[in-house]
C-alpha cells in the first residue's frame, strides 16, 4: 500500500525472500494516532475499491514493483493490502471528470484516491494487513465471506483454518500485523492513477464569486515557465493548511502557495481549467519534502550532513523528531522507535520536513534503513569553509569588528581561525585577537582593509576568504534597515502567540530598534505585550486571523513595514460517543444508555471489541479516539 505523507513522499521497502529468485514488496506504514484535539498531517491512499458498505470502504493493492522489476513477478497471487476508508456527509466524492457525485459511485473493482486522516488503535508503526499466509498463520483473510455488515459474519475476519484474526507473530518493538487501520477521508478521487492532477502552484488573485481564482503552476510539472490555470473549487471541495487545518475560500489569496488536486480541462483560446477538488495550503512549491540519502556526520548539536544525489545537505533533528529503525530480520521487515544517537555515519535515511530559511532542512520524522549496518570506515575528511563576512563601509576612525562565524566544516571538525589584515599605504592598524572567530581593529586612514580569514580542521585549511572594509573621512551613506516579522503561524484559539523579528538586519551593521503593531479580528481584545521587542507576544483570544506588522529602525531610518499573519482556530469538538454506540454498535444488547459493560475504560471496550469480533458490529472498525469517545459517553450513564 503506497501511503503519501504530505502528498509527495513514499515508501516502501524491498526484501528478497530465501529461496527464491523474485524481489518483493513488504510495505510498511508509519501511522501516529492522534490525541483529541490535535492536528494531524493528511495522507493520500491510491488503490483498487474493495469491499463497499454504506458509509466505508477499502482500498487495495497487490504488492508493489520497482520500475527494475520484471513483469513477470507480479501475479493475482501476490499480496493484496487495504485499508479502509471512512466517509461522512461532509466527505467530498467526485467523478473521474471532477464532478461532486454521492456514495453511490464508488463501486468495487474501480479505483480511486482517498484523502484524510489516518489513525489505528496505537500510535504504532506497524504493516498492513496482507491477505498472504506464506510468512504469517493469519491473513486478515481479506478473501473470506465478511462483506463488513453481513448479519451472518458481522466483520468476524476468521480465515481457513479457524484462527482469529490476530496474529501471533509480532515485530519486535510490539505491533500486530492485524492492526487494522482507517483513513477518515475528507475527499475521494475516482479513477485511475493520473486521471487527477496534483499540481503544486502559487494562486495569483483571491477567490471569486464564482469560486474561481488564478493558479500560476510551479516549474517541473510538464509546463511552460509562468503556466497560468482557471482553479474553480467545485461544491464539497476541501481546504486545508499543510498542517491539516481546515480553512475556508478566504485563505486563498494572491501569492499564497500550495498543492491544489484537480481535473485538468484543456482550452485553445482560454486558460486551462483545474476542476479542484482540493488544496493544501502553505506548500513550498520548490523545496523539498523529503530528503533521501547517506548519514556523513552526526554533530553532537543535533545536525547531521547527509550525502543526497544531488549535493550534501545539512540536516537539523529537533529534539521532537520521530525516528523510526527499519530493518529486516526472519525474513520480514521490523520496526522499532530510535533515537538521535542511532544515527550513525553510513545510514541510508529519508528525512520528512521542512526547508528551513537559514539553509538547513528541518526534520519532523527520520525512517533509517538499519537492515545490514555495519561499523562505517572512517569518513574521508574534506576541508572546511571559511566564511569571512559581509563587505561594508565605515567612517574613518571607527572600530571594525570581522566576523568569520558563519565558516564551517562539513565533517563536523572543530575548526580554529587565522586572519590577516592588508592595510593602505601608512596605516598602522593592527588585528586584535586574530586567532578567534571575531577580530577586531581601528582604521586610521581613507581607503580599502582587506581581512583575510583561513580556518582549519586539525588536518587540513580551508581556501581563503577575504573581506574589505572600506574607510572614508565622509560618513557612508546609511542604509535602510530591512524587517522581517517571521513566518505566518496557525495556532488553537486561547495560544498566547510569541512573534520573532530576530530575522531583522541592517545592511550597515547598526543595532536595531522594533516596533510592533497588531491588527486582531472584530470581537477580540487582544493586545502586544513588548511591542518595542524583538519577540512580542499576544493572546489569540477569537478565531480569526491576526495581522502584526513589524517596523526596525537603525537610529536613523526606517525599514519598510512586514507583516505575519496568525490563524487562530478553535479545535473542533471530538467525536459524539453515544451517536457513535448507536450507529455502530449493531446487534449489540443494550441501547447506551443501559449499557451492562462492566470496565467501561476506553481500553475495556477495546479489549471487549477484540474478544467478540463476531458480535460488535462496525465498532471492530472504530478509531482509538472514537473508542474513547464511547467510554466518555458510558461514564456519564449509571
Amino acid at each position: 500500500m503506497l501511503i503519501e505523507m504530505d502528498f509527495d513522499i513514499e515508501k516502501s521497502f524491498k526484501y528478497h525472500e530465501d529461496g527464491s529468485d523474485t524481489w518483493h514488496f513488504r510495505p510498511v506504514v508509519f501511522v501516529r494516532v492522534l490525541t483529541e484535539g490535535a492536528g494531524g498531517r493528511l495522507a493520500r491512499v491510491y488503490g483498487q475499491i474493495g469491499r463497499v458498505d454504506t458509509d466505508r470502504f477499502e482500498l487495495c493493492q497487490r504488492e508493489l514493483m520497482s520500475d527494475l522489476d520484471d513483469d513477470s513477478d507480479f501475479d493475482e497471487s501476490d499480496d493484496k493490502h487495504c485499508v479502509r476508508v471512512m466517509t461522512t456527509s461532509e466527505t467530498g466524492i467526485f467523478s473521474p471528470a471532477g464532478d461532486p457525485v454521492g456514495i453511490d459511485a464508488i463501486v468495487t473493482g474501480n479505483f480511486a484516491t482517498a484523502v484524510g486522516f489516518m489513525s489505528g488503535r496505537d500510535d504504532s508503526i506497524t504493516m498492513l494487513s496482507t491477505t498472504s499466509s506464506d510468512d504469517d498463520s493469519d491473513s486478515g483473510n481479506d478473501n473470506d465471506e465478511d462483506s463488513g455488515s453481513n448479519s451472518s459474519d458481522s466483520g468476524d475476519d476468521t480465515d481457513s483454518d479457524g484462527d482469529s484474526d490476530s496474529d501471533s507473530d509480532s515485530d519486535s518493538d510490539g505491533d500486530s500485523d492485524r492492526d487494522r487501520f482507517a483513513l477518515a477521508a475528507v475527499v475521494v478521487e475516482l479513477g485511475e492513477a493520473g486521471t487527477y492532477a496534483n499540481l503544486k502552484g502559487m494562486a495569483m488573485s483571491s477567490v471569486d464569486a464564482d469560486r474561481r481564482f488564478e493558479l500560476l503552476i510551479g516549474s517541473g510539472q510538464g509546463f511552460g515557465d509562468a503556466s497560468m490555470v482557471t482553479a474553480q473549487l467545485q461544491d464539497g471541495a476541501k481546504i486545508y493548511s499543510r498542517r491539516g487545518v481546515r480553512l475556508d475560500d478566504g485563505a486563498i489569496a494572491d501569492g499564497v502557495n500550495g498543492a491544489f488536486d484537480g481535473v485538468l480541462m484543456l482550452a485553445n483560446d482560454a486558460p486551462d481549467l483545474l476542476k479542484t477538488v482540493l488544496a493544501i495550503l502553505d506548500v513550498d512549491i520548490d523545496g523539498e519534502e523529503v530528503l533521501r540519502g547517506e548519514v556523513l556526520t552526526a554533530g553532537a548539536d543535533r545536525r547531521l550532513m547527509v550525502a543526497t544525489t544531488t549535493a550534501d545537505r545539512c540536516v537539523d533533528v529537533p529534539l521532537d523528531t520521530d525516528i523510526f529503525m527499519v530493518a529486516l530480520a526472519d525474513e520480514r521487515l521490523v520496526s522499532e522507535r530510535g533515537d538521535y544517537q542511532d544515527l550513525v555515519p553510513g545510514l541510508d535515511i529519508d528525512v520528512y520536513g521542512d526547508e528551513d530559511s537559514g539553509g538547513c532542512f528541518v526534520a519532523d520524522t527520520i525512517i533509517a534503513d538499519s537492515t545490514d549496518a555495519t561499523p562505517p570506515p572512517p569518513a574521508e575528511n574534506r576541508p572546511p569553509v571559511a566564511d569571512a563576512g559581509d563587505d561594508r563601509s565605515v567612517q574613518s576612525g571607527s572600530s571594525v569588528m570581522l566576523d568569520g562565524s558563519r565558516s564551517s566544516d562539513p565533517t563536523g571538525d572543530t575548526i580554529t581561525y587565522s586572519w590577516t589584515l592588508d592595510t593602505p599605504a601608512g596605516s598602522s592598524a593592527v588585528l586584535s585577537a586574530a586567532d578567534t572567530s571575531m577580530p577586531s581593529f581601528t582604521t586610521d586612514l581613507d581607503g580599502e582593509y582587506v581581512g583575510t580569514l583561513v580556518v582549519n580542521d586539525g588536518q587540513v585549511d580551508s581556501a581563503p576568504d577575504t573581506v574589505n572594509v572600506t574607510a572614508s573621512s565622509t560618513p557612508p551613506v546609511n542604509l535602510p534597515p530591512v524587517a522581517e516579522a517571521g513566518p505566518n503561524q496557525e495556532v488553537e484559539t486561547g495560544t498566547l502567540v510569541t512573534l520573532d523579528g530576530g530575522g531583522s538586519s541592517d545592511p550597515d551593521g547598526d543595532p536595531l530598534t522594533y516596533g510592533w503593531t497588531l491588527e486582531a479580528p472584530v470581537g477580540s481584545s487582544a493586545q502586544l505585550s513588548g511591542a518595542a521587542e524583538q519577540s512580542p507576544t499576544f493572546t489569540a483570544d477569537v478565531d480569526g486571523d491576526y495581522v502584526a506588522r513589524l517596523t526596525v529602525n537603525d537610529g536613523q531610518l526606517d525599514s519598510d513595514s512586514d507583516t505575519v499573519r496568525v490563524t487562530a482556530s478553535t479545535t473542533p469538538a471530538g467525536p459524539d460517543g453515544t451517536a457513535l454506540y448507536a450507529d455502530n454498535c449493531q446487534r449489540c444488547h443494550n441501547p447506551i444508555g443501559n449499557s451492562s459493560v462492566e470496565d467501561r475504560s476506553a481500553a475495556g471496550i477495546q479489549n471487549a471489541i477484540d474478544r467478540n469480533r463476531g458480535g460488535m458490529g462496525f465498532l471492530s472498525f472504530l478509531t482509538s479516539d472514537e473508542v474513547q469517545a464511547i467510554s466518555t459517553a458510558l461514564m456519564g450513564t449509571p
